[in-house]
């Protein structure tokens, strides 16, 4: 069970395949956005052998704001057979 303040979703890799651990709609808002606002506890289902991978912000925007690395920069640097075979 997690909580994502609305910034970057954490992955999940699951039979060589990764994908968002939660959805980018559940994910809510960025935290401190809107004053009150209230997010919801996501339960993400694990079947043995899967890796949840957790980021800050700071990972996806390396790079400057002219070329930020960005989500796409990540998922191609990160090879879900490596990872996943890393238990």
């Amino acid at each position: 069970t997690l909580v994502c303040g609305g910034l970057e979703t954490p992955l999940r890799c699951r039979n060589g395949e990764l994908t968002e651990a939660i959805s980018r709609k559940d994910a809510g808002l960025p935290l401190g956005l809107v004053l009150g606002n209230e997010y919801t506890a996501r339960t993400v289902e694990l079947d043995p052998g899967d890796t949840v991978l957790i980021f800050s912000d700071g990972v996806s925007d390396a790079g400057g704001s002219d070329d930020p690395f960005g989500r796409p920069g990540l998922t191609k640097a990160i090879r879900c057979e490596d990872v996943c075979s890393a238990h």
